[in-house]
């Protein structure tokens, strides 16, 4: 028999072909199941775009702006 079950498939080589991602810290590849970085150390995890919501950024900014306009304008708004 010419059949090598020893070595993956065909089908495995191409599924996982492509498995490394890019640490956002080094820029780097590093194997997509990687839980650290191994060029910086950056740790991957769920929730790894963690930021400030653009609502609440525009939120503060607003209420900052009132702020700034009340007391620059000696406490009367109208």
């Amino acid at each position: 028999m010419d059949d090598d079950h020893e070595g993956p498939s065909q089908a495995d080589i191409e599924r996982f072909s492509n498995i490394t991602r890019t640490c956002r810290e080094c820029k780097k590849e590093v194997f997509d199941d990687a839980a650290v970085c191994y060029h910086c150390g950056h740790a991957f995890g769920a929730k790894e775009d963690v930021g400030m919501p653009t609502w609440a950024l525009v939120t503060t900014g607003v209420i900052l702006v009132i702020f700034l306009v009340f007391i620059m304008g000696g406490g009367n708004i109208f």
